[in-house]
């Protein structure tokens, strides 16, 4: 079981590249190629990420509960998994204003922490959308696609379309 849940598909955190701006560069550009107002734009980009986290978290809780209902983990485990998600999406707050070597770095060192406390709690990463297949070895925080994607080799791991990774 798989939950389309991943740690760097959670929460969207807007990275400005090398240039620290006021709006990330897609609010810009639609703000400016259709006048609008680029708080009202900001708005919109904000209220979407909100309702695609709460989809997400949906999802994770209903995903755990059927790994619950099957067996395949305890009660105690998926309010583990919970707590340790919602861990991860603070640190990862965190990490949206680091340049991007930095940023790897900090990604590496949070998937291995991730890694360990689920060995730790004899969870299998797979159940959080974050094992081996899900998007390249070692799932979402993986060296997979998600390191190359769109924006090719030596894009922060985990980006997508101006946005850093999210819980």
């Amino acid at each position: 079981m798989v939950v389309s849940l991943s740690i760097l598909a959670l929460g969207a955190f807007v990275v400005s590249a090398q240039i620290k701006t006021a709006y990330p560069p897609i609010v810009q550009k639609l703000a400016e190629k259709f006048n609008l107002n680029p708080n009202e734009v900001n708005k919109v980009f904000q209220e979407q990420r909100t309702e695609m986290h709460q989809r997400h978290r949906a999802h994770l809780e209903e995903r755990l509960t059927t790994a619950v209902e099957e067996g395949k983990i305890t009660e105690e485990q998926k309010q583990a998994i919970l707590k340790k998600m919602d861990e991860i999406k603070g640190k990862m707050e965190k990490l949206r204003d680091l340049p991007a070597a930095e940023r790897r770095e900090a990604l590496r060192s949070l998937r291995q922490e991730l890694k360990d406390w689920a060995k730790d709690n004899n969870i299998d990463l797979g159940l959080i959308g974050c094992g081996p297949g899900m998007h390249g070895p070692g799932g979402p925080m993986g060296e997979g696609h998600m390191g190359q994607g769109m924006h090719g080799p030596g894009a922060p791991s985990g980006t997508h379309m101006g946005q850093a990774p999210f819980i």
